[in-house]
């Protein structure tokens, strides 16, 4: 089942850097939520899924993961894939950029499909950018302190 469930990263990963649109979007369920990376506002509908997608390929942007999936089960037929991943791309200065990011996506099994139903993606620091937020004591979320010296990625699938 878990196995069945990560196909679904590999395929958005594979439609996302073809800039499939249409395959992206036939990924999600019609009533997916989705918080892009570079979108500010939740998505709550499937045509504006697709036109955030359409934004992305018309950019350029490529995706690859950093790990594999860590995979946790939240009912018979859901789970929920989080990892770290990383975009890269043009900018519209024509310099390329790459940019580090976390994801959780929640996939259900509906109707013999694995769909996804919620995605969740934001910038995450590098280490380089994490030790200097702690050597500047910004590196602390209330009394978590973030350290680079015990950053690790997701474990693999």
């Amino acid at each position: 089942m878990q196995r069945d469930a990560a196909g679904v990263l590999t395929t958005w990963v594979k439609e996302f850097n073809a800039g499939n649109v249409d395959a992206i979007a036939g990924l999600y369920s019609s009533d997916a939520t989705l918080f892009g990376t570079i979108s500010p506002a939740l998505t709550t509908h499937p045509e504006d899924v697709r036109a955030y997608f359409a934004a992305v390929a018309k950019s350029r942007m490529q995706v690859k993961l950093l790990d594999g999936p860590t995979v946790t089960s939240i009912a018979d037929a859901a789970v929920v894939l989080s990892g770290i991943y990383e975009f890269s791309g043009p900018r519209p200065d024509g310099q390329s950029f790459v940019m580090p990011a976390r994801y959780s996506f929640v996939v259900a099994n509906m109707d013999d499909r694995w769909r996804i139903v919620h995605q969740h993606s934001s910038r995450s620091q590098n280490r380089s950018e994490m030790t200097q937020l702690q050597a500047a004591g910004r590196g602390r979320i209330g009394g978590l302190a973030l350290s680079a010296s015990t950053w690790k990625p997701a474990t693999r699938l």
